[in-house]
């Protein structure tokens, strides 16, 4: 590998760690991957599986 490999290997980690941070945060604020407020559906809390998106229509 050379010194420009090695940089795009870095940046390409980088956007994962801030992605992945991101999606911790919103987990831990209590919002859902899906966009909508999960807390009072029986599809999406079921078990604790999270949300199918049974329950919102299709956009």
């Amino acid at each position: 590998m050379n010194g420009i490999d090695i940089v795009i290997c870095l940046v390409i980690l980088a956007l994962v760690v801030v992605v992945i941070r991101y999606l911790i945060k919103e987990k831990k604020a209590g919002h859902k991957s899906c966009g909508f407020d999960c807390s009072t559906c029986s599809m999406c809390s079921h078990g604790g599986h999270g949300c199918s998106g049974g329950c919102h229509s299709k956009k």
